[in-house]
C-alpha cells in the first residue's frame, strides 16, 4: 500500500519498479522465515559446488529442520574482513579474494542462482582459502536468456559497443521493442565514454551496472525487475569483499 502511495505521489518512481520490488521483497521475507526454503538452497548449492574445493557449504540435517528450526552442521573459521587473524593463520589473502569472486561469477554465469548477501558476516575462512558460505536464506535467480544478456553487456563494454550494450541491456529487462531504443543508445554511447580509456580488466561492473540502471530509470516504458537490484547487490557486496582483502580482482 505505502509503495503504491509513493508511485502515484511520485510518479518517476514508478519505472524503479517499487511495487514490484516491495512485493518480491515481501516474498523474500516471507522465505527466508521459512527454514525449509534455507535448507533447499543449501542443497542446491552444495550441488553446484560439490567438485570445487574452493568452496563449502555446510551441511544441512532435513530429517531435524522445519518451517521454524534448521539443524545444520557446525562449521568454525575466521571472517574474511578480520586481515590480522587471516594473515596470522598463513592464509593468503589475494587466493581469498580470488575465491570469493570466482565462486559468485560462477553461480550467476553458470548457474543463474545464486547468494544474494555475500557479506563478510555470511562468510568464513578455512585452510587451504576456501570460502565457506553461511545464511542461505537470501537467494535470487536470473533466466538463461538474462544471464546471455549480462555476459553480452559485459563483452559490449569491453568492445566499447553501446549498440551491443543496448540490446543487452533491453534483453535483460525482457523488452523485446522500446520506441526510444535510439534515444537510450546515444547515452550509453555518452556514458561508455569515460571508460573508453580505462582497461578491460580495471572496469568496475557493480558501477557500470549502476549507471546504467540510472539511465533506464528515465525512460517510461523500462521497469528494473528486483532480481536485478539483487544481482547488483551481489556483485557490489562481493566487490568490496575483495576490497577489504586488498586484493586485486578483476570482476
Amino acid at each position: 500500500i505505502l509503495a503504491k502511495q509513493a508511485v502515484k505521489s511520485y510518479p518517476e518512481l514508478a519505472n524503479f519498479n517499487v511495487i514490484g520490488f516491495v512485493e518480491d521483497f515481501g516474498t523474500l521475507i516471507k522465505k527466508e522465515l521459512d527454514f525449509t526454503n534455507e535448507a533447499a538452497n543449501m542443497l542446491r548449492f552444495s550441488a553446484m559446488f560439490k567438485d570445487d574445493e574452493h568452496c563449502y557449504i555446510p551441511k544441512v540435517f532435513n530429517k531435524h529442520t522445519t518451517q521454524k528450526l534448521i539443524v545444520m552442521e557446525f562449521v568454525s573459521g575466521i571472517r574474511p574482513d578480520d586481515i590480522e587473524a587471516l594473515k596470522e593463520a598463513g592464509l593468503d589473502t589475494q587466493a581469498i579474494a580470488e575465491n570469493g569472486t570466482n565462486i559468485i561469477l560462477k553461480m550467476i554465469l553458470r548457474y543463474g542462482f545464486f547468494h544474494a548477501d555475500p557479506h563478510p558476516g555470511n562468510i568464513f575462512i578455512r585452510e587451504n582459502n576456501q570460502v565457506v558460505l553461511l545464511d542461505h536464506g537470501m537467494t535470487a535467480s536470473l533466466k538463461p536468456k538474462q544471464i546471455q544478456a549480462l555476459i553480452n553487456f559485459i563483452m559490449g563494454f569491453s568492445r566499447q559497443n553501446p549498440h551491443k550494450i543496448t540490446k543487452a541491456l533491453l534483453s535483460l529487462l525482457e523488452v523485446t521493442y522500446f520506441k526510444d531504443e535510439e534515444n537510450l543508445e546515444f547515452e550509453i554511447s555518452e556514458m561508455i565514454q569515460k571508460y573508453s580509456y580505462v582497461p578491460y580488466e580495471n572496469m568496475d561492473i557493480s558501477s557500470l551496472l549502476s549507471e546504467t540502471f540510472n539511465i533506464i530509470v528515465r525512460y517510461d516504458g523500462l521497469k528494473i525487475p528486483s532480481n536485478l537490484f539483487m544481482l547488483l547487490k551481489a556483485i557490489a557486496t562481493i566487490q568490496k569483499f575483495a576490497e577489504k582483502l586488498n586484493a586485486e580482482v578483476s570482476l
